[in-house]
């Protein structure tokens, strides 16, 4: 492919990206000017829909041992990894084809999540489980609470991290701000709240503080709390990006995929195919989630733009726990004799990564 060529796509992929998560951030006439015109006119061009394109289906890791819970920050993909003798986590940057190694302590570490260049998880070195955490720039690692009692599912936006705290006598959710170095309470109601997730100034969780298992929310710039649903049955795990919550409604073996905008306060389901719908993940108007309505657990997606449902990956065996990036999905994969970390690029992110490992 001619140099010219390369620069085009890479341009028109870029921008796509970048409205995708919010708009543009720089504009096309600060760049050299020939490169500007050039990608202008790849912009006027209507584009695909997003769901058109199914890019490759690479592998993560496929180490020995087990690779559980990946998530995905840009380019890196974060996982719990059990190649030695307990779990440990790994990461893998899409953009050099390069595998590293975040933590190895004594004891499991499980359940990665990341933003920007912070990851945290859960750590089992000492008698308890804390929350610990690293810096991928400078390469240091440092807690985040080691409190009394367990400490589990950390989420993390921007300098906070949020997580399901077990120092009272049921789950409560606490919060850590990485620029004061403050722990904070987020809520100690009655009951257990566990598994949050934030976005922005807002942080989601279950809740079964009346008896049933809802979602609760809380404005972490009022100090508001707020109910997301109560409905009746279950309501499992939430994600949220931006205004839009998502969550797994209905029973234990027969869940549907539900979402709720905080903006209009409007609960809206996603799908609710036959058998168990389980562990959503959004990213912008896209939504993926494990599927149980084949013969293997499979990820299905879709747009909330278009409200269009579309297969990410339906191959043999299982699949589940999905995370999104952009147009990017990433999830566990069993491939006999043990699980794997694997991938998708979606739409106009097909591309990119390879585009930018050749610049």
């Amino acid at each position: 492919m001619k140099t010219s060529l390369r620069y085009i796509l890479l341009a028109g992929v870029i921008a796509l990206s970048l409205s995708l998560a919010g708009g543009l951030l720089a504009s096309l006439d600060s760049l050299n000017p020939a490169f500007a015109t050039q990608a202008k006119s790849v912009l006027a061009q209507k584009p695909q829909s997003p769901l058109t394109t199914l890019g490759e289906v690479f592998t993560v890791c496929d180490d020995t041992g087990d690779q559980f819970s990946p998530d995905i920050y840009g380019s890196i993909v974060v996982w719990e990894d059990d190649r030695g003798t307990d779990a440990d986590i790994y990461g893998y940057d899409l953009s050099t084809n390069q595998e590293f190694t975040i933590c190895t302590a004594a004891g499991d570490q499980e359940y990665p999540a990341i933003y920007g260049n912070i990851v945290v998880w859960e750590d089992n070195r000492s008698t308890g489980t804390d929350i610990y955490a690293y810096n991928l720039s400078n390469q240091g690692e440092f807690t985040i609470t080691t409190a009394i009692g367990n400490q589990y599912s950390p989420d993390i936006y921007g300098n906070i991290i949020v997580w399901e705290d077990h120092r009272g006598v049921d789950g409560d959710i606490y919060g850590y701000d990485l620029s004061t170095k403050q722990e904070f309470t987020i809520t100690t109601a009655t009951g257990f709240q566990g598994y949050p997730a934030i976005y922005g100034n807002i942080v989601v969780w279950q809740d079964d503080r009346n008896g049933n298992d809802d979602i609760y929310g809380i404005d972490l710039n009022i100090k508001q709390e707020f109910t997301v649903t109560s409905a009746v049955g279950y309501q499992g795990p939430p994600a949220i990006y931006g205004n839009i919550a998502v969550w797994a409604d209905g029973t234990l073996t027969d869940a549907d995929i539900y979402g709720y905008n905080l903006s209009t306060a409007q609960t809206f389901s996603i799908c609710t195919a036959t058998a168990k719908q389980w562990n959503p993940a959004i990213y912008g108007n896209l939504v993926v989630w494990e599927d149980n309505r084949g013969t293997d657990t499979d990820i299905y997606g879709f747009d909330l733009s278009n409200r269009q449902e579309f297969p990410v990956f339906s191959g043999k065996d299982n699949q589940d726990n999905p995370s999104i990036y952009g147009g990017t999905v990433v999830w566990n994969n069993w491939r006999s004799p043990d699980w794997d970390i694997y991938g998708r690029y979606l739409g106009s992110q097909v591309y990119l990564p390879m585009l930018l490992r050749n610049h």
